[in-house]
């Protein structure tokens, strides 16, 4: 009976090798050529219509780089081109920035322009070529569009690293290197959310330099017609100085003829030596003036200007109601708030990214790395077989843990801020408009007034008063006072003159944008 046991224990060895190795052999190959579906291994988060093979496949972020370069590409043409296709508050006549382009490192050719006679677009374009602070904003414009190679270059890097740490191990296959897909799924946009960071960031330093040459132009129109004003200020001196010793001469003879008393040759004598302090006092102002001009134009020493051409263009004042949508949609600073604000977006978004749990606890996420994970041979398991601990010690994490982390609520509390901030920026921006609009409209109304009315009125006051005290049918007081009148209504027109154009600049400066 043993040997009838032994006989069919040897009959079935004898043909049991057959069997088993054959069924292990085609587990080991089902084993080693599956392949996941596609929507779990081939799902390209950062590639919309990628399916490429296993092999190939991995989360990068290859779209959003490409994005980035563009973006920095555009960014900097803009640069380059003075604006581009955008709304620049000032853009200078091509041809007189070819003709000064070589006065920005050229002193003397600076001062020939203004030595002679010039107008407001030679000085508006000079500062826009030479102004320091408009360069200065030029050159963080340009720092903040590095950052976009930054957020492309750091990613490279760690790709370049992942690419060198990977190997061959003998009898397994290719290892990907050291990027788990766990530390991507599901979230692998940040480096698109980083590259958001970046345009906002350099949205709102764009809109810092249009601020900053919005500053200068205004200012060199404010200089340029104050300068205006003096000079006419000093020839309307002048012209009634010269009156002034025509009527002292009038005084005298009648004075010689005894037809007039001492005291009133003595008053003309006191009223022209004041105009003579007066137009002393304006050719010192003209040195002020000339030297805030060469200080805007970045001159180092002050040099005497020449005469710059009078403004004629007459301009209608704006309805106001037409403004208020304007500035709200131009005004620089509004803009660079706006644009905070969306980068707040973009790092609370981030923030939540990074900190939130995700969908997935992790356990079933593919590595696509071909290790050894059965078998004595075995490293490690394919995939998660535990939770990371949260803060307690050794409890798991529940899956709302993120949501109060202080650095969230941080971000959430400087949202809330920068909205407020925004909030603020455009109500102080409408009532700065409405302010400027008073004032323009104020200088308008007046201008009109002296130009229409008042100055016709003391001219002919004059020649009334002048020929009947030659004549002796007019008093000596109301000769002065026309004399008075007159002088103070010329000086006041041109003063009305350039303060409504000076409102004009500032009531564009207010807007954002040129009327």
């Amino acid at each position: 009976m043993k040997l009838f046991y032994i006989y069919l224990i040897m009959l079935i060895t004898m043909f049991r090798p057959n069997v088993l190795p054959a069924g292990y052999k085609d587990l080991v190959d089902e084993f080693n050529t599956y392949t996941p579906p596609d929507d779990i291994v081939t799902r390209n988060y950062l590639s919309e219509g990628s399916h490429e093979s296993t092999e190939s496949q991995s989360f990068n972020s290859e779209k959003e780089i490409k994005q980035i370069k563009m973006l920095s590409e555009q960014w900097r043409k803009t640069l380059s081109t003075n604006g581009g296709n955008l709304t620049l508050f000032f853009s200078p006549d091509p041809k007189l920035l070819k003709k000064y382009q070589g006065a920005a490192f050229d002193d003397g050719k600076v001062l020939n322009a203004i030595r002679g006679s010039f107008d407001l677009s030679t000085i508006e374009t000079l500062a826009w070529i030479r102004n320091p602070a408009i360069n200065s904003a030029q050159n963080k414009f340009a720092a903040s569009i590095e950052s976009f190679s930054q957020v492309q270059n750091l990613n490279e890097i760690l790709r370049q690293y992942a690419s060198f740490t990977a190997g061959i191990k003998t009898g397994v296959g290719p290892m990907k290197g050291q990027g788990p897909v766990k530390t991507q799924f599901p979230f692998p946009g940040t480096v698109s959310i980083k590259g958001q960071i970046v345009q906002h960031e350099t949205e709102a330093a764009w809109h810092s330099l249009e601020a900053v040459r919005r500053d200068v132009i205004t200012d060199a129109r404010k200089i340029y017609h104050d300068l205006v004003f003096n000079r006419k200020a000093q020839k309307v001196t002048a012209d009634t100085v010269a009156l002034f010793e025509d009527l002292e001469a009038v005084a005298t003879r009648r004075y010689e003829a005894g037809k007039t008393s001492f005291q009133d040759v003595v008053k003309i004598q006191i009223k022209r030596r004041i105009l003579q302090e007066d137009l002393v006092t304006l050719k010192e102002k003209q040195k002020s003036i000339e030297s805030r001009l060469t200080a805007l134009l970045n001159v180092p020493s002050v040099q005497p200007a020449g005469y710059p051409a009078p403004f004629t263009l007459e301009k209608q004042a704006p309805r106001i109601e037409s403004l208020y949508p304007v500035a709200k949609s131009h005004r620089q600073e509004i803009r660079i708030q706006q644009a905070q604000l969306n980068k707040m977006h973009a790092l609370l978004e981030m923030a939540e990214t990074m900190v939130l749990p995700s969908f997935t606890l992790n356990f079933s996420t593919f590595e696509n790395q071909t290790i050894n994970t059965v078998g004595s041979a075995a490293e490690r398991p394919s995939f998660s077989t535990s939770t990371s601990a949260s803060r307690g010690a050794g409890l798991p994490r529940n899956v709302w843990y993120g949501t109060n982390d202080a650095y969230i609520r941080e971000i959430r509390q400087r949202v809330n801020a920068q909205k407020e901030t925004l909030g603020k920026t455009v109500a102080e921006t409408l009532n700065q408009v409405r302010e400027r609009w008073f004032d323009l409209d104020r200088a308008l109304r007046e201008k009109t007034l002296y130009q229409g009315t008042v100055i016709g009125l003391s001219k002919s006051a004059l020649d009334v008063s002048t020929g009947g005290y030659e004549s002796g049918n007019v008093s000596f007081a109301d000769v002065i006072n026309s004399y008075d009148l007159w002088l103070s209504t010329n000086l006041t027109i041109e003063k009305k003159m350039s303060e409504f154009h000076i409102a004009w600049a500032r009531l564009e400066q207010a807007v954002g944008v040129q009327l």
